[in-house]
């Protein structure tokens, strides 16, 4: 087992929760009062987060190429499924029940669970995000982001945010909003 693994496993859920917000707020360190953010990040982390780019960020070849310009969020994102749980919920197969059990309202959902274990075992680890990351494995991680994003846009907003390749509305790019509840009564 590696020592990454070994350390995991000691690391506690609000840890975990501290490190991703101040991934996400990394950027406020190039202000005064934001220096505590970097000063928290390992030196890797800092220098990933500083230096990686996304094939369509600003500077790039292929700036603008979709509706969302990808910003550092998502590496936080991708560290979350790949050290935490890769499972997403899948709000487009969400099944949602009510029924009445003698006088009381009785409601139900039944959450169905994307792994995308495929998706993190591809972007193995923060070592792979590199300045020489290659176009194909970036437009890969990009694709899978978006879907993750759009199953649960309605659900954990803040998850993903800004991954979208084309805007909510355009033809085959459906966002998916939590379903009707259907009466299961007899």
């Amino acid at each position: 087992m590696s020592n990454l693994c070994q350390h995991c496993r000691k690391v506690s859920l609000i840890d975990a929760i501290r490190a991703t917000s101040l991934i996400r707020n990394f950027f406020e360190s190039y202000v005064s009062w934001g220096k505590h953010n970097l000063d928290a990040c390992s030196p890797e982390m800092a220098n990933i987060l500083r230096h990686f780019k996304w094939f369509d960020t600003e500077g790039q070849p292929w700036h603008r190429m979709f509706c969302d310009e990808p910003l550092p969020n998502l590496i936080a994102d991708l560290l979350i499924g790949l050290y935490g749980y890769p499972y997403h919920v899948n709000l487009g197969k969400l099944l949602r029940f009510h029924y009445t059990a003698k006088v009381t309202p009785m409601y139900t959902d039944v959450f169905i669970l994307d792994q995308a274990r495929y998706l993190y075992d591809f972007q193995s680890s923060m070592s792979l995000f590199k300045l020489n990351s290659s176009l194909a494995n970036q437009l890969i991680i990009r694709i899978c982001i978006d879907a993750i994003g759009r199953h649960g846009y309605c659900g954990y907003p803040d998850l993903f945010r800004g991954s979208a390749l084309a805007s909510i509305n355009e033809a085959g790019f459906t966002i998916y909003d939590w379903p009707e509840r259907k009466s299961i009564q007899s």
